[in-house]
């Protein structure tokens, strides 16, 4: 199998696989009005965003770069509670590897309560805000 048949074959799979955790991502997708189902895809195929799955759950990733820094923000997670917090190991490892520094991320505010008496992160620094503006 030449490379970019397998380039092809990989991101058949990433498109399945996608289209099996839909329901998690669009659920995930109602907090805010940023990105649809689609836009995930696209940005998983091209580069923008790393998806990770499993049986129950997903999470889906960006790089961002400040002046500062490097982060990997988690920005979408759907799915059963226990599988995404366990998936976040792997996820922290690969964010270490590619230069990394912090882990971010937002949500609705009952993330908040999870990670308040968390160990696993160092602090809430606070909440997303929105206004309409058009």
């Amino acid at each position: 199998m030449s490379e970019l048949q397998n380039l092809q074959l990989h991101r058949k799979l990433q498109v399945q696989e996608m289209e099996r955790c839909k329901e998690y991502i669009e659920g995930a997708l109602k907090v805010y009005d940023t990105h649809d189902f689609e836009d995930i895809v696209v940005g998983v195929l091209d580069g923008r965003f790393d998806f990770w799955s499993a049986p129950d759950g997903c999470i889906v990733t960006e790089f961002l770069e400040f002046p500062k820094y490097r982060a990997l923000n988690v920005f979408l997670v759907g799915g059963n509670l226990k599988t995404v917090m366990k998936m976040r190991k792997t996820i922290e490892a690969f964010g270490k590897e590619t230069g990394c520094r912090k882990l971010t991320g937002s949500g609705r505010k009952g993330w908040a309560r999870i990670f308040t008496h968390s160990k696993d992160v160092d602090g809430i620094y606070g909440y997303m805000y929105a206004k309409e503006l058009v």
